[in-house]
């Protein structure tokens, strides 16, 4: 398999790289000293922003201004031909469809907020189920890349 362009983070990722949390754990932080290139989606700053909007999330505003120590990552037609590809992906949430696309059109890593997901296959079913818990235990589908972000 050949290397992949960067690592693309999701939502939650990119607001816990960029605020320093304690739930950046020694996998992720592996992943980013490793990876060439580290970019975030615009998505993800729009999501933040409807998040804001209906009281689920504060500081939109610092994550943007931080936002800029990394790449920004472009959704484009590609991307868009990714989800028609890909079906979305992932089941449930538009901007995690999205952003597996965007990864999937760019060849690069897509790192979530419970495991890494290699963009060039569709997650799992069980991936959904390991959503639920903050440790999924065991890999049962080595093809996609689940290590846990907090670990």
């Amino acid at each position: 398999m050949r290397p992949k362009k960067g690592l693309l983070l999701d939502t939650h990722v990119l607001v816990w790289v960029l605020v320093g949390s304690t739930r950046v754990g020694k996998r992720l932080q592996q992943a980013l000293v490793e990876s060439d290139r580290v970019f975030y989606s615009p998505l993800s700053l729009a999501e933040l922003q409807i998040k804001e909007r209906l009281g689920k999330f504060s500081g939109v505003d610092v994550v943007r201004r931080r936002s800029s120590q990394l790449e920004a990552l472009a959704f484009d037609v590609e991307s868009a031909d990714a989800m028609r590809a890909e079906n979305g992906g992932l089941p449930g949430d538009p901007f995690d469809q999205m952003l597996l696309a965007q990864a999937t059109a760019h060849d690069c890593w897509l790192r979530r907020r419970i495991g890494g997901c290699s963009p060039s296959r569709k997650a799992p079913a069980a991936t959904q189920k390991n959503r639920a818990s903050s440790r999924p235990s065991g890999n049962p589908h080595p093809q996609v890349d689940m290590q846990n972000v907090y670990g």
